[in-house]
């Protein structure tokens, strides 16, 4: 559209930068960063009715955040940003704090705004929506592969903050911090997507 396609893992740490640079807005909404809290990304892992919830989840999501970090990490050093903090939440265990929620509905009811409308719902009716410097990442298990939650989307909202939803895949394998975002596994992951 715009001249010659992007290679594939050119696109792919394009739309890595994007996304960070929307976290960093959904962050900071226009505040100065000495006068709010710190930015916090909030992990929940939403489970449809019909499905099962996943035995293994933790190393797998401690695995896509990790995995996260060091890709910032790595492309801000590049370009000269030294001193990024990671907002992840992490428990005193070192584990990323994880929210598992049960949806109401069977998988093929939901679609991501359906979704994200659910869990924020429950979070407010818990009173754990209490700030706009809040990102929402949630993971939709929708049952073992094939099986897969096929909508992706983010955005955001002045009263929650930013969100994204995505597919929580179980298939075997460990995630490398050092691996190319293109590698097969990744790329079966959807890690790019997420």
């Amino acid at each position: 559209m715009f001249g010659e396609p992007l290679a594939s893992s050119t696109r792919m740490k394009t739309w890595l930068i994007v996304g960070w640079v929307l976290l960093q807005i959904a962050c900071f909404n226009g505040q100065a960063a000495d006068a709010v809290a710190p930015c916090q990304v909030h992990v929940i892992l939403f489970v449809p009715a019909d499905v099962k919830p996943p035995a293994q989840y933790q190393q797998r999501v401690n695995e896509t955040v990790a995995y996260c970090e060091a890709f910032f990490g790595r492309e801000f050093k590049r370009w000269g940003h030294e001193k990024v903090v990671m907002p992840f939440r992490r428990g005193a265990n070192g584990h990323v704090e994880v929210t598992v929620m049960r949806g109401k509905e069977k998988a093929a009811q939901y679609k991501p705004v359906e979704v994200r409308g659910e869990v924020m719902d429950a979070l407010r009716a818990q009173n754990k929506v209490s700030a706009n410097r809040q990102v929402w990442w949630i993971m939709v298990y929708a049952g073992d592969p094939p099986k897969k939650f096929g909508g992706y989307l983010g955005g955001f909202g002045v009263e929650i903050g930013g969100w994204a939803v995505c597919n929580f895949d179980t298939r075997p394998g460990r995630i490398d911090p050092a691996a190319q975002l293109g590698s097969d596994f990744l790329e079966d992951l959807t890690l790019k997507g997420m």
